[in-house]
């Protein structure tokens, strides 16, 4: 038995509106889902970076300068500034701004594309 497309399904007015807003919402989903493991990496990888300065700098007070060559040292502490740097730019940027907008939504539901089959 086939079911209506316009029977009232959950409180929407039509399947093909609740159809649209539950996909519409199934995108959105994933996106922040996916947006927060950015997010997530990237506060790790701080964090990491961070230890492993802290560890670097320990170790330079305990053993001397001496203990590292000066030319590796700086590029490497350069290398873990700016893999912070990167990160923190990673996680200020990842923002939802994708997906489908309200007009878009409405266009689906009411089947109302312009210039379109």
């Amino acid at each position: 038995m086939a079911t209506d497309p316009d029977a009232d399904v959950d409180g929407w007015p039509t399947g093909r509106e609740a159809l649209t807003y539950q996909e519409a919402r199934a995108v959105l989903d994933a996106q922040r889902d996916t947006l927060a493991d950015i997010d997530d990496k990237a506060v790790r990888t701080v964090r990491l970076t961070a230890v492993l300065l802290g560890v670097f700098v320990a170790a330079g007070r305990i053993g001397g300068l001496a203990l590292f060559d000066p030319h590796l040292s700086a590029l490497g502490i350069l290398l873990l500034f700016g893999s912070i740097v990167a990160r923190i730019a990673t996680y200020s940027e990842s923002n939802i701004y994708l997906g489908p907008n309200r007009r878009y939504v409405e266009q689906l539901t009411t089947d109302s594309f312009v210039g379109t089959d």
